[in-house]
């Protein structure tokens, strides 16, 4: 009879979590390598920003569920000028918003050097690998905002 051993189970689910977390970050350096955005002409390095895309993802998946975790009252928000838009909608509004910053005026080429990928990249890149975003805006599967292959963390 085999004993049970826990070194040995945790190494094992050690090893399938390192595949795993491998597998999903090489998904995301592939994919925003060939993100193409036609105001910059370029694509990201996928490598050097692969860290920060990644939290990106997370946090973003993160937040989503603990959004759906409200109950329908606590999910009524409105805001002028877009009472008619969907909380679901909004929530998507709010995050991009959240990446709004001022016109950085580096260099395209010292921008594409950085650890953090040009803001377009950071809300398009996360959002095209939600399902979720695909359902709200009902974009449909093949397009750039619901593509077939999506990069899932969890």
């Amino acid at each position: 009879m085999d004993h049970f051993r826990p070194d040995q189970a945790f190494s094992e689910i050690s090893e399938k979590s390192e595949f795993r977390r491998n597998s999903d970050k090489k998904c995301v350096i592939d994919q925003y390598e060939n993100y193409d955005d036609p105001s910059f002409g370029k694509n990201l390095n996928g490598t050097t920003t692969a860290a920060e895309n990644v939290a990106d993802l997370l946090g973003t998946t993160a937040i989503w569920n603990a959004y759906n975790d409200l109950n329908a009252e606590e999910k009524e928000i409105y805001i002028v000028g877009l009472e008619d838009y969907s909380s679901d909608k909004l929530f998507f509004h709010i995050r991009a918003a959240q990446m709004c910053s001022v016109f950085d005026t580096r260099s395209l080429e010292s921008r594409l050097k950085l650890n953090h990928g040009v803001t377009s990249f950071r809300v398009n890149g996360v959002y095209a690998n939600m399902e979720s975003f695909a359902k709200t805006f009902q974009c449909p599967t093949g397009s750039p905002m619901n593509p077939v292959q999506k990069c899932k963390m969890f």
